[in-house]
């Protein structure tokens, strides 16, 4: 099968986290198909009227990706400029290459983006919904582009029960629910000694508060017994968070890594007891799963898409959202929990239901049935 993806979300020099999952499913899929992933972004640096880049990156025998570049341009011109060239850009790439099936990836433009080539070479497309779709509606018309896109898929994915129900509201029929991979070979659980005082960790994103750093540093402070917080991340808000645990009196608790490469990540669960995620929503989580997969368990707010994951104790805790005392209660019962927690029960959990062996499989059967449908004109299965 020949499968093309369609992502504004993809990992590079610039943001190597951005969409890795994304890059994962795409090398696991050109195991056994022939796939072609564009990516388009702007560059928000550089200002020009109209000029842009393409770059093309054979990443594996059966995987090549398409790297577009837009500059910033003015607001309303950039917008329709960006969704211009994506599908100029798309159409010229794929003409020749008799896609089976596309498959976006984030509302918008993925999904608008996805229907455009759909529409011009008349072959089924999936979309897959990764970001609350309020993200997505930046104005008005970004919002009746995004919800038009989605209705008209074939068939749509999300990675969380939370976001499904976001989604159906907009599309009004069935959505799979398909989680995030991630490749396990990369985690293990053999950690070293750990120290005699109590080691947790946070790994995210601190361009927003979305995360919760503020309120995760307000239950440190609070916390009575040794600690060491180990926090991974980069973005402008690093320094707020680094002020705020100096106003905390709580500096000499924490370790800021700033962004932690990639290589190092399963360094970064191994050193700990237990890792939280204080995030106010999310989607899913992937550092919760990577978490698992390392043998570590995880205190985690109710927020969305950890609910689907953390669903025992053997796994971890889920506390309340937004809410310093009871984000404490979960570290105080983490700690007194922490020889419960089975290291290789956690791995084999995350492989039976996250790992490439795991997920790939379900989005096959999605992909079969879709192109089933449009080549025997049937309604879909």
């Amino acid at each position: 099968m020949r499968i093309a993806l369609l992502t504004p979300w993809y990992p590079d020099e610039r943001q190597p986290f951005l969409g890795l999952f994304i890059r994962e499913q795409a090398i696991a899929l050109s195991k056994k198909h022939e796939v072609y992933v564009i990516v388009a972004k702007v560059d928000y640096q550089h200002f020009a009227i109209s000029k842009y880049s393409l770059a093309e990156v054979k990443e594996t025998p059966a995987l090549t990706s398409y790297h577009l570049t837009i500059n910033r341009s003015f607001p309303f011109f950039n917008q329709l400029h960006h969704l211009y060239l994506t599908w100029k850009l798309s159409k010229a790439i794929l003409r020749n290459k008799k896609i089976d099936v596309v498959h976006s990836f984030v509302g918008y433009p993925g999904a608008i983006w996805a229907w455009l080539i759909s529409r011009t070479f008349n072959i089924p497309y999936v979309h897959t919904e990764h970001t609350k779709l309020s993200n997505n509606y930046r104005s008005f018309w970004h919002k009746q582009l995004t919800n038009f896109g989605m209705r008209k898929a074939n068939k749509v994915t999300t990675v969380s029960n939370w976001l499904a129900a976001q989604v159906r509201k907009v599309v009004e029929r069935p959505v799979h629910i398909i989680p995030n991979l991630i490749n396990i070979d990369r985690f293990n659980t053999e950690q070293p000694v750990k120290s005699s005082v109590l080691q947790i960790g946070f790994l995210g994103g601190l361009n927003t508060n979305v995360k919760g750093l503020d309120i995760l540093l307000k239950a440190i402070a609070k916390y009575k017994d040794d600690v060491v917080l180990h926090i991974g991340g980069d973005g402008q808000f690093k320094e707020f968070y680094r002020r705020m645990a100096i106003e905390l009196n709580v500096i000499d608790r924490c370790k800021f890594y700033g962004s932690v490469p990639l290589q190092d990540i399963p360094a970064f669960y191994q050193q700990l007891h237990f890792f939280v995620c204080a995030s106010r929503h999310e989607t899913f989580s992937i550092a919760i799963i990577e978490s698992l997969a390392s043998g570590i368990p995880v205190l985690s707010t109710k927020c969305g898409g950890p609910e689907d994951i953390l669903i025992d104790e053997a796994l971890g805790i889920l506390v309340d959202n937004d809410n310093p005392e009871k984000l404490l209660e979960g570290i105080k019962s983490m700690k007194n929990r922490l020889d419960s927690f089975d290291k290789e029960y956690l791995h084999k959990y995350v492989k039976s239901r996250y790992s490439i062996e795991s997920i790939i499989p379900l989005y096959e059967v999605i992909y079969k049935n879709v192109v089933y449908t449009k080549q025997e004109g049937r309604r879909e299965l």
